[in-house]
């Protein structure tokens, strides 16, 4: 149970240990665990990972505090255990209050960042209508564009995000940017390709990253 406290989330809990701390055997386990679930206060699910599949649980104290339910589990002249649900009902709102919002505030810069990169983009399609990104002004102009904005676009930036800066991310596309208008490459899909992982590592960013801070840092076009 010790997860409850670290946070009010989903946790796990190995049923033998369960066993060996309450000396309660799994066929009683499970009989109490289906109660607890009909009175709405605890929830079971069933994950799986690489060792196979695993019991999760999750404990709503705001249903468990309700008097009605108490009085299914435990003995009513027990005030300690109704203040200790009481406080833990309100802790666990406060904590998915704040989880819920910086939930928001991640989606926000994600966003923010997508859209600066669509931006940044679309600026240097300008600037190499205008000849700057080359030695001559181009015969064939190039349209602004709308880049993707898929799930999994969102999911990559964020994940970007948690190891680089939004001013990181958008130097880094800058260079590449640069180099698809001048056709050095040819991506299929601009953003998918740019925030390619493998193994964990953004491979093409990073090498952007470094194209940016080698060529731009002190003479930026």
């Amino acid at each position: 149970m010790t997860a409850i406290w670290k946070g009010y989330i989903e946790f796990t809990y190995p049923i033998h240990k369960i066993q060996k701390t309450t000396k309660v055997s799994r066929r009683q386990q499970e009989k109490y665990t289906q109660k607890f679930i009909d009175l709405g206060f605890l929830r079971v699910f069933t994950r799986s990972n690489n060792e196979g599949r695993y019991r999760s649980y999750f404990v709503d104290f705001s249903t468990l505090k309700n008097p009605e339910v108490l009085s299914q589990i435990i003995d009513d002249t027990d005030s300690s255990f109704r203040r200790w649900c009481s406080y833990h009902a309100g802790r666990q709102k406060q904590v998915t209050k704040a989880s819920t919002k910086d939930s928001q505030n991640n989606s926000d810069s994600i966003n923010a960042t997508r859209q600066r990169l669509e931006d940044t983009y679309n600026e240097r399609i300008r600037m190499y209508n205008e000849g700057k990104l080359t030695e001559e002004k181009p015969n064939r102009l190039k349209k602004t564009t709308e880049l993707s904005n898929t799930n999994g676009v969102r999911d990559k930036i964020g994940k970007l995000l948690l190891l680089h800066s939004d001013q990181a991310i958008n130097h880094a596309f800058l260079a590449y940017a640069d180099d698809i208008l001048k056709g050095s490459i040819k991506p299929n899909k601009i953003l998918q390709y740019f925030l390619a992982e493998e193994d964990g590592e953004f491979k093409i960013f990073d090498s952007y990253l470094n194209k940016f801070n080698m060529e731009y840092a002190y003479d930026r076009k």
